[in-house]
C-alpha cells in the first residue's frame, strides 16, 4: 500500500469514528477539539488503527504525541515502515 493510500485510509477511519466531524477534515484538524474525541475515544481509535493496519501495540509515548489527523497519519506510516524494515526503534 502506498503512503498516500495509508494516509487516506487513516483519515477515513478517524473521521468515520469521530464523535463529530465536518464535511472536510484536513491534516491539521485536532482529534479532541475539532473531532470531539475524549480519552476513551482516543484509546478506541488507537485500537482501531492497530487492527486495520495490523500494527504492533502503539507505544504510549507515541500515542500521547498524536494531536492532529496528520499526526495520526504520520504515526501509522512510520509504524508500517518500521514493521516492513524489521526495526523496533
Amino acid at each position: 500500500m502506498r503512503t498516500a493510500e495509508i494516509r487516506e485510509r487513516t483519515r477515513t477511519l478517524i473521521v468515520d469514528a469521530a464523535p463529530k466531524a465536518g464535511r472536510f477534515v484536513g491534516a491539521s484538524a485536532t482529534l479532541v477539539g475539532d473531532l470531539g474525541y475524549d480519552s476513551l475515544g482516543l484509546i478506541e481509535l488507537t485500537s482501531l488503527l492497530e487492527a486495520e493496519f495490523d500494527l504492533p501495540p502503539v507505544p504510549e509515548e507515541d500515542a500521547l504525541a498524536v494531536e492532529t489527523v496528520g499526526d495520526a497519519e504520520e504515526l501509522v506510516v512510520r509504524m508500517l515502515e518500521r514493521a516492513a524494515s524489521g526495526s523496533r526503534a
